[in-house]
């Protein structure tokens, strides 16, 4: 699958040319064999095959001035932390024919830390860091905030053209030196670049590139064999692998670069410890095991996803119709377990499908066995919001874990099934009420429709498949699910003409037609037989006039203020024509609200919505303190509803 030089590639295998140095420099042909062995080396003491880790934060010199092995002080150096130094760095560069690795790795508290001792150690002030235009929102915080006072500058680049690339480099080199900061894939937009072009680019101008190699990891690519002069990774990911250590490190091949860096490390001191550093040793040994099945989950799931209705774009370069597919093949030896789709529905579906998966927890980070669902727009790159690195609202980002692939799928599906449901209740609401699509979403949690619509959704899974029927009789049949549903779901998501008739519809009606200013309290047959009369035959225009019904009363003909002067039948109205009479029948009365158990019920679940933890009665207390009764009173009715669960700690939203 790639086209990497061989000789330099750190999967070609190394000759086996005898045993001498082997306690130094274990050697192997494979990945694989590097990924256990490198670094590895055998305690000489007690035989141990797993190096010991090694705590201690000084080392006692056999005299003054006479360090043993090198090891004085943990901050400078020790030999759990050297171990997987060693280790990245034979996996990343490769190795040489003694076995040892062609670069120098160094390990550090986080991958922002190894980022910031790069920066500092390999640049100036007066700097420029050239950067993609989707690049981790950490990353661009580092350097557009913090060191940005420093003297730090940035330009926001598409790398995906090394035209581009190149054009901004040239720029910048006029000022002061530069560094090119390429992501590959890029995270969340999964954007492939080419490696070795934008390296020409740099080059060519005497800047240095730095690839951030945390999606791929040195198992699919290789940067360095690609011309990028460091490697970056947050060993937090893939590296460490089980969502249980933070960490990152740099891999360098230029020694004398190595060393500024290295400095950089000891002086500023942001090591990871030796338990972080033995726990991403033990993590990465198994790297290759892990993304052969990160990545078969994952293409299995960005198939399946490419066949949603609910889903407007799935990014995985793995697919033959993502842009950079052709490239990935060339440059990667596989497409790695990061999938971002987008949703049909906008930010509101993509938050609610994110809140309701199973076996896809919604959290930060990535490369964790488990797999994660991440909203970036709120989460790993709220920091970019604004700007031009800003990513869409309707993007959820899928670190593909290492279970069951068939489970996985069947996890989206139950969130997919069930939010077309809620999405399609929410979509009635607003074109009814013209609300937001979150206040659509409050209105229905003070209620019992939540309840309905969970057994409308199981009896959709149970009856049709996990499908919303189409047969308008099943439409009916389904629990909750009335006339005014059925009609809905029928005209807007099957295009099958159904006269839908609301609030909004109605009041067009009687204005329009009768000449009333507002339609009878309850619907009447007669407006029912109107309604049908009023809708076109045809097809297609019948679906329209449903749309533009609703659209027409609930944003121009609306209850109390009408703005017949923006009206595009307000020649044909005639309720218009005649003046606009005032209403004469019986007074209109607003649907009471404040005060009441439905208010209160409202609040307490939106308490619970923007909890993250479980809440006590005390503090659900807070939403109608003048009153404890009722609010007791509406927090036993949710319970009673299934809306609230008593869980230990409080109270919490059904999971």
């Amino acid at each position: 699958m790639t086209e990497q030089n061989v000789h330099e590639d750190p999967h070609a295998t190394t000759p086996d040319t005898g045993a001498e140095d082997a306690a130094a420099h274990p050697r192997g042909g494979g990945f694989g064999t590097r990924a256990v062995h490198a670094g590895q080396h055998l305690d000489e003491v007690f035989g141990a095959v797993v190096p010991p880790i090694h705590l201690s934060s000084t080392y006692a010199p056999t005299a003054v001035g006479e360090l043993r092995r090198g090891y004085d002080y943990g901050r400078g150096t020790n030999p759990t932390r050297d171990a997987l130094q060693e280790q990245l760095a034979a996996l990343e560069a490769g190795v040489d024919e003694s076995g040892a690795p062609r670069a120098t790795g160094l390990t550090f508290a986080s991958g922002l830390a190894a980022e910031t001792a790069l920066i500092m150690g390999a640049g100036r002030p007066g700097m420029t860091i050239v950067l993609g235009n989707d690049v981790y929102g950490g990353s661009y915080r580092l350097i557009s905030r913090v060191l940005a006072p420093w003297g730090v500058e940035h330009v926001v680049v598409d790398m995906g053209d090394a035209e581009q690339v190149a054009a901004a480099v040239e720029r910048a080199a006029a000022t002061g030196p530069v560094m090119v900061w390429l992501e590959t894939p890029s995270n969340p937009m999964m954007k492939i670049s080419d490696v070795a072009a934008v390296a020409e680019a740099a080059h060519a101008h005497g800047a240095l590139l730095v690839v951030d190699n945390t999606f791929a990891t040195p198992y699919l690519q290789s940067p360095i064999a690609l011309g990028a002069d460091v490697v970056v990774h947050s060993t937090t990911k893939y590296i460490g692998g089980h969502s249980d250590v933070i960490g990152g490190a740099l891999v360098i091949p230029d020694a004398a670069l190595a060393e500024q860096v290295k400095f950089q490390q000891f002086a500023a001191g942001a090591v990871n410890g030796p338990l972080d550093a033995y726990l991403t040793t033990r993590g990465l040994k198994t790297l290759g095991v892990r993304m052969d099945r990160h990545q078969a989950n994952a293409q299995a799931v960005a198939e399946w996803l490419t066949g949603r209705a609910e889903v407007s774009q799935v990014l995985y370069p793995g697919l033959p119709d993502h842009p950079g597919h052709e490239l990935a093949q060339r440059q990667m030896r596989g497409f790695g377990g990061m999938v971002s789709m987008r949703l049909a529905g906008g930010a509101a579906a993509a938050r609610r499908v994110a809140e309701s998966t199973r076996l896809f927890q919604l959290a930060e980070s990535l490369g964790g066995i488990e797999s994660l669902m991440n909203y970036p727009a709120e989460m790993t790159h709220a920091s970019v919001a604004g700007t031009e690195l800003a990513v869409p609202d309707d993007l959820l980002r899928l670190s593909v874990g290492i279970e069951d692939a068939e489970d996985l799928v069947a996890d989206l599906q139950r969130a997919l099934d069930s939010r077309a449901v809620i999405d399609q209740a929410i979509g009635i609401i607003r074109s009814r009420s013209g609300v937001t699509a979150d206040e659509a979403f409050d209105r229905l949690a003070y209620a019992r429709r939540p309840l309905r619509l969970r057994e409308s959704a199981a009896a959709m899974v149970e009856r049709h498949d996990g499908q919303v029927p189409r047969d308008h009789d099943d439409l009916l049949a389904l629990p909750g699910v009335g006339p005014y549903t059925a009609a809905a779901v029928a005209s807007f998501a099957f295009g099958d003409p159904r006269t839908v008739v609301d609030t909004n519809v109605r009041r067009v009606l009687a204005r329009t037609v009768t000449g009333t200013e507002h339609a009878a309290p309850a619907l009447t047959a007669a407006e029912m037989r109107l309604a049908d009369a009023s809708m076109p035959a045809d097809r297609d225009a019948a679906n329209r006039w449903n749309a533009a019904s609703m659209e027409l009363g609930a944003l121009v003909c609306t209850a109390r203020a009408p703005r017949c002067d923006d009206c595009p039948v307000s020649h044909l109205c005639a309720w218009q024509l005649a003046g606009r009479p005032e209403h004469d029948g019986p007074p209109r009365r607003g649907q009471a609200w404040h005060g009441t158990d439905r208010q209160v019920r409202g609040r307490i679940v939106q308490l619970l919505r923007e909890s993250a933890d479980p809440l006590l009665r005390r503090d659900l207390a807070t939403t109608w303190p003048d009153d404890p009764a009722k609010v007791e009173r509406c927090l036993a009715a949710l319970v009673d509803d299934g809306l609230v669960e008593p869980v230990e700690g409080g109270y919490t939203l059904p999971r």
